[in-house]
């Protein structure tokens, strides 16, 4: 799931989806969470169902079909603006730190974060009502973002019984033609961390604060 078209991924820059969208193609494709969503009633939308915050999403359960959607939303490991249901008082925000972390970065993305509010008010309220999309800054990791449409190609292909050759063929003909064997073994790197990603749950360092 899903794994049809997987040359369409060929086509897209990683800077065409938010971070949040590329965290829900890895979440998506977990069959845990395939399995676990089986148990509510099926959703022919996307309808946020039950609580699925052990998967890093704000608003429940989303159907495995679902593609990538602006509405889709993940917590942060920390610099969120707590939404609604929180008591802070007008003229206040609030923002969660975690305790596991180091504190430096964390206060100094606080501070970032805090001057943006004093500069723009309606930037606070598009926070607390959920409507924000990460416009402060992209999370820093050192995660190769441009390789991202990669690693979900490779995984739909091989998924769909496509061999490395065939795949290596597609995302780098022109090497695949002067070095089979180092084509065939990037498309395996791809593969490994595709599945890093969905099955050991790593898309959560796509969603770490600098």
């Amino acid at each position: 799931m899903p794994t049809a078209n997987w040359e369409k991924w060929l086509d897209i820059d990683y800077k065409d989806l938010s971070i949040d969208q590329w965290a829900w193609e890895f979440v998506r494709r977990n069959p845990d969470y395939i399995q676990e969503y089986k148990k509510f009633k099926p959703q022919e939308t996307i309808a946020n169902v039950g609580d699925a915050r052990h998967w890093g999403l704000k608003r429940g359960y989303i159907p495995p079909t679902t593609d990538s959607h602006p509405r889709i939303e993940f917590y942060r490991s920390y610099g969120d603006l707590l939404p609604d249901g929180h008591p802070v008082p007008p003229g206040k925000v609030a923002i969660s730190f975690d305790l596991s972390m180091p504190n430096k970065p964390q206060i100094e993305y606080a501070t970032k974060l805090l001057k943006e509010c004093r500069k723009a008010p309606k930037f606070v309220n598009r926070c607390v009502n959920g409507e924000l999309l990460d416009e402060i800054s992209v999370p820093q990791t050192n995660i190769q973002r441009d390789n991202l449409p990669y690693y979900l190609a490779t995984w739909d292909a091989r998924k769909s019984n496509f061999s490395n050759a065939k795949i290596a063929k597609a995302v780098y003909p022109h090497a695949f033609k002067t070095d089979p064997p180092n084509a065939k073994q990037r498309i395996q790197t791809f593969y490994d961390t595709a599945k890093k990603f969905i099955l050991d749950k790593q898309y959560a360092n796509l969603l770490i604060r600098p």
